[in-house]
């Protein structure tokens, strides 16, 4: 019986650190819009582009926990704004959500 409580406590702790040490960053969203959404922007400029439609970053959220992070990216453009949310968990992005409103 204290054989298995151990496994499983330490199964437990390598499982936390790996989830831990695999939570994504801003960095690693920015990478994501800019492959899945198309969207650069230049360096710390607030001027990005999509398909080649400039555009203007107006807000960003992110939220980061412990083991996964949100992020949100809102960009404004001939009157549009179009935001960008992803759920981010062991270095990768998951349930991407894109809005378009005038």
């Amino acid at each position: 019986m204290n054989k298995s409580f151990a496994a499983v406590g330490i199964f437990s702790i390598v499982l936390a650190a790996l989830l831990i040490l695999l939570c994504p960053d801003e960095q690693d969203f920015v990478k994501y819009i800019e492959q899945k959404q198309d969207i650069s922007c230049s360096g710390t400029s607030l001027v990005c582009e999509q398909n080649g439609v400039k555009m203007t970053l107006a807000e960003t959220h992110i939220r980061k926990g412990v083991f996964f992070m949100t992020g949100e990216r809102t960009f404004e453009y001939e009157g549009h704004r179009l935001k960008v949310w992803s759920f981010g968990m062991l270095g990768t992005f998951f349930g991407t959500r894109v809005t378009e409103t005038t």
